[in-house]
């Protein structure tokens, strides 16, 4: 019989690639006429209606963990605020990497293609120090901040564990 916290890992893996793939489907259904509060209300059907973090720590600012559309708007409002970063429909770039974005009810994730490995993850790497200090690796490729006051909030930059890979950034 297999261990049943081994069997919640495993299912919220599955979770989380399946919402990814969601992601990235309704990324490239994304065309120029779709208009704005269809990535809103996308985002909102995915997300559930209760938060157990009352903010999160996101790059340099804070995201108070309302509702969805209120979330998404503070996204929005730091990227603007920010030349690393900026959003295009449902997808927030930061330098060079384009990551879907999930709301979930205890904190943010971002999902990246992009293996790990690459070297637009550096430039991320970097810039995430820039804004919380040197990060340290638990892990080869795992790295984690602790963010200013958290209270124990972090955030993390990880392999994305699934076959094709990526990386995923955790806000928490």
């Amino acid at each position: 019989m297999l261990n049943s916290r081994f069997m919640n890992d495993v299912y919220c893996c599955i979770r989380i690639v399946l919402i990814a793939l969601c992601l990235v489907v309704l990324a490239g259904c994304n065309g120029e006429g779709s208009g704005r509060n269809a990535d809103i209300d996308t985002i909102e059907q995915m997300t559930g209606a209760e938060y157990k973090n009352a903010s999160v720590s996101f790059f340099g600012g804070t995201l108070v963990m309302d509702d969805s559309t209120h979330i998404v708007e503070q996204i929005k409002n730091i990227a603007e605020k920010d030349a690393m970063l900026s959003v295009k429909g449902n997808i927030l770039v930061v330098g060079n990497m384009e990551f879907g974005i999930n709301i979930m009810d205890d904190g943010i994730t971002l999902f990246s293609s992009t293996q790990v490995d690459d070297p637009k993850v550096n430039e991320v790497v970097k810039y995430m120090n820039s804004i919380y200090g040197e990060g340290y690796e638990d892990d080869t490729d795992i790295y984690r901040w602790n963010s200013a006051g958290s209270n124990g909030k972090n955030v993390y930059l990880r392999p994305l564990h699934s076959d094709e890979g990526g990386t995923v950034i955790l806000f928490y």
